[in-house]
């Protein structure tokens, strides 16, 4: 709720012509053994404990944008980040 709140409240103040770009290290999609999956589990964790929020898949991502108001545009590979870039929906 916390996270939609903040993406509602950027996109109330965005022209019809901004962009929203969000670098985030998101989950696997399906978790193996590796020491990237590995990792991530202990960054969601401390996430967690430490600020009460949660890492999400690219999937998740694209859905609280959406639910947000905003329309996803492209995932960008930036080695261990992707670069998520959204405009307001309809514009």
């Amino acid at each position: 709720e916390h996270a939609l709140r903040i993406l509602e409240n950027c996109r109330a103040t965005m022209s019809a012509h901004a962009r929203l770009m969000i670098v985030e290290a998101p989950l696997p999609e399906e978790r193996s053994n590796s020491f990237f999956d590995w990792f991530m589990a202990f960054a969601d964790l401390n996430v967690l404990v430490n600020n009460g929020g949660r890492e999400r898949t690219q999937a998740q991502y694209e859905e609280l944008l959406t639910k947000a108001g905003f329309e996803p545009i492209a995932v960008h590979d930036a080695q261990l980040f992707s670069v998520f870039e959204a405009r307001v929906s309809g514009s």
